[in-house]
């Protein structure tokens, strides 16, 4: 299931592509950008509240996204 989905960070909005991904009882996905400032704001941000085609808002804790992130380029530093 493709589908835009727009990720509010309140003083920034990005939109991109969303493929759904449903395995037995485990709901996930990923997404598509092409704006790199979308890393930066995971990162820096506490919240974001996505909404896709339904318009079901949801809030996302962002809590330790900083450090996810500087571990991940830490690791892609070393390959």
């Amino acid at each position: 299931m493709k589908d835009e989905f727009y990720f509010d960070f309140g003083d920034e909005l990005f939109s991109g592509e969303v493929v759904g991904i449903v395995e037995g009882e485990w709901h996930g996905g990923y997404a598509f950008f092409n704006n790199p400032e979308f890393i930066e704001y995971i990162g820096a941000k506490t919240e974001v509240t996505i909404e896709g085609s339904r318009r079901v808002p949801l809030k996302v804790n962002l809590k330790g996204s900083q450090r996810a992130l500087a571990e991940l380029m830490r690791c892609q530093s070393e390959q």
